[in-house]
């Protein structure tokens, strides 16, 4: 997506494909949370899971802890159903 939409970059692009997603115009929905290579989120998640801005956790740890803190709280990644 971000290949042949020259202003989108990867969070863009990736907000833009689940609201496809959202709207049931196509059936997409996230394989997993993308941590490795952000920024931002990875310091969030790090603070949220670890306490720390800059953690020791491995990316593949926090991605199952904020998937299992997801279901916990009764949210999920976008695209999927809240209900499901």
């Amino acid at each position: 997506m971000n290949k042949n939409v020259v202003r989108f970059g990867r969070l863009g692009a990736f907000d833009h494909v689940c609201m496809l997603g959202k709207l049931d115009l196509a059936p997409l929905v996230p394989g997993r949370t993308y941590i490795t290579n952000a920024t931002g989120p990875r310091k969030g998640a790090h603070l949220l899971i670890d306490g720390v801005r800059v953690g020791l956790s491995p990316s593949r740890s926090l991605e199952e802890a904020l998937i299992s803190f997801g279901a916990h709280i009764g949210i999920g990644m976008p695209g999927q159903s809240r209900l499901a």
